[in-house]
């Protein structure tokens, strides 16, 4: 998967806002500083970007406090404000750490709050799919690395962000899990990483603002979250302040002995902030997160961030079945994987199939010592199982149930066969007796690796046919791919920021608005 490098050596200016982008080649791997870091800014705070970490956070500031000096830790890919989750399961009566997937990527299994003394740090950022910006927003959509291995895992990232005029940032980020297992689940929502940090500062039950100085140790006693947290620097009168699920724990605590690299690094001590609830991961869930930061003083701190919308964590089950064609995958035992011929089923569970369709992956019973997938894409990473429809006019689909009027996000992943450079795969959707079409999309498919996409809609009946079919040139034997289907009912689809190609436009808009403008 490429960067997107459209906004590359980009400069756009208005007369309130900037946006910065530096020039960064496709798939490179760079410390920050050295190319990719994309700067949003309402011309008072500032959120810095990089690309080649996995578009994770390398900055917040605010000019207007302290001359703009950024605090957040950017001297370790795993101190940047990121999202990530820690996916466990038991073996052997222990609870191991299985998958790790994280948004700026690592390989080397090094520890978050570790760095090598003046070497260069052995990780590689997680491929950003795709991204946009402008002057106050910007939104990616990242496949996330497994952090100790470094290999590609079955999630995908949405992060949008956006700066409101009155100096806030409005995160928003959407976790699509793709996995055929369940897991138990830490994830981070966020973690905040901060130099010079002496101090933490977070309400209390009866409103009052409670300060714990003098560089407390990692890690404090949890505190129940009262709807924000702030990270501390006293000796330059700054603070990170940002908002927090209530009724989460919240954990805290500085790392004064922690190693940073090389020239140009920050002050010790190294704070971080955590707020990580604990839940089961079933397969084809989703997961979202909203939160609110700004850079304040300590004194005028508090009173702005507690004008914020609350923080917001929510988990959501996907209406779709057999999404990631496990269910019956062994059942495919007669290559090449068509459906009913063989002694194969005749569908892949839960969905129909018309034409040379069927299942491919490493579930299936033919798949083997060779790994024999004759239609997947030159690169399958990141993904099980897939259907596959070959030949113009093969299709795979199933009917789901939808509420009339009700906003849904349908994602999933595609590709062609590897070869197949001109196949092309129509995702259309329809009421359950096809006689009012929704909305249809041709994604643009490669024949490389799988890609996330992402199409919002709004169901017209209590029940809606999504449909998957191959309108590849007649008479071609080209093949089309789709796995990790999933599909889920949202609020406010404007404030996933999606993005995709082929024709399927950015979709933000501004969350809420600040009463009070930040310093």
């Amino acid at each position: 998967m490429k960067i997107n490098d459209a906004f590359n050596s980009l400069i756009v200016r208005s007369a309130a806002a900037t946006i910065f982008a530096t020039g960064l080649a496709a798939g490179v791997s760079s410390a920050r500083g050295a190319g990719g870091d994309v700067t949003i800014s309402n011309g008072g705070l500032s959120v810095t970007f990089n690309l080649a970490w996995g578009a994770a956070v390398v900055g917040i500031s605010n000019r207007n406090v302290d001359n703009g000096l950024n605090i957040v830790d950017a001297h370790d890919v795993g101190r940047l404000l990121q999202e990530d989750q820690f996916l466990y399961q038991y073996v052997d009566g222990s609870q191991q750490l299985m998958v790790n997937p994280v948004q700026a990527g690592a390989s080397g299994g090094y520890p978050y709050y570790q760095h090598p003394n003046g070497s260069s740090f052995p990780e590689i950022g997680s491929p950003v799919v795709r991204w946009s910006a402008n002057a106050n927003q910007f939104n990616a959509v990242i496949a996330p690395l497994d952090y100790n291995a470094g290999t590609p895992t079955a999630w995908d990232y949405v992060e949008s962000v956006e700066i409101t005029p009155q100096g806030v940032a409005n995160f928003s980020y959407t976790c699509y899990s793709h996995q055929s297992e369940a897991y138990l689940m830490g994830t981070e929502i966020p973690t905040l990483y901060t130099d010079r940090t002496d101090a933490f500062m977070y309400p209390t039950s009866n409103g009052s603002v409670h300060t714990i100085a003098g560089s407390p140790i990692w890690p404090q006693p949890a505190i129940t979250s009262y709807g924000w947290i702030a990270n501390i620097d006293r000796q330059d009168n700054l603070g990170v302040f940002y908002t927090t699920p209530v009724g989460f724990p919240e954990v805290f605590g500085t790392f004064p002995d922690a190693s940073v690299l090389g020239t140009g690094a920050a002050q010790l001590p190294l704070g971080k902030t955590k707020v990580s609830p604990v839940l089961i991961a079933r397969p084809s869930e989703v997961f979202s997160n909203e939160f609110s930061v700004l850079v304040a003083t300590q004194q005028l701190g508090p009173a702005l961030i507690s004008q914020q919308e609350p923080a917001k964590f929510a988990t959501t089950a996907s209406t779709i079945t057999n999404g990631v064609f496990s269910a019956n995958a062994a059942a495919y035992g007669a290559p090449p994987g068509y459906s009913s011929v063989g002694g194969n089923p005749v569908n892949p569970t839960a969905w129909i199939t018309y034409g040379n369709s069927g299942v491919n992956g490493p579930d299936t019973g033919f798949y083997g010592s060779d790994s024999y997938e004759p239609f997947a894409p030159s690169s399958p990473a990141g993904v099980g199982d897939f259907a596959f429809m070959q030949w113009r006019g093969a299709f795979i689909a199933q009917a789901v149930g939808t509420v009339a009027g009700q906003s849904y996000t349908l994602t999933f992943d595609a590709a062609a066969r590897s070869g197949d450079s001109s196949a092309v795969l129509e995702v259309i959707l329809t009421n359950a007796t096809k006689g009012s079409q929704i909305v249809t999309l041709k994604p643009t498919i490669t024949d490389t690796g799988f890609i996330p996409f992402f199409l919002n809609f709004t169901a017209a009946s209590g029940s809606s046919n999504i449909e998957f079919l191959n309108n590849s040139p007649a008479g071609v034997d080209d093949t089309v791919d789709v796995s990790n289907v999933s599909l889920v009912a949202v609020s406010d689809p404007a404030t996933l920021g999606l993005l995709a190609s082929g024709g399927l436009a950015l979709l933000l808009a501004g969350r809420r608005p600040a009463s009070m403008a930040a310093p």
